[in-house]
């Protein structure tokens, strides 16, 4: 009996699933967005305050 050329992969798919699974966790663990800029953003996209007046009051440089 002749092995199919695509049968190993698809015993390793779940773990390329795991593997990508964990390094979205690893990044978005370092991803930090200040909850205070996103409240000036939101203002802004709203029209609420000018995009000039929500940088000078964000504690973060984007």
């Amino acid at each position: 009996m002749r092995k199919r050329p695509g049968k190993s992969l698809e015993k390793s798919v779940p773990a390329y699933i795991a593997v990508a699974f964990l390094i979205a966790l690893v990044i978005l663990h370092f991803y930090k967005l200040n909850d205070h800029d996103v409240q000036l953003m939101t203002k802004v996209n709203s029209g609420q305050m000018t995009r000039k007046e929500a940088e000078a009051q964000m504690k973060n440089t984007y």
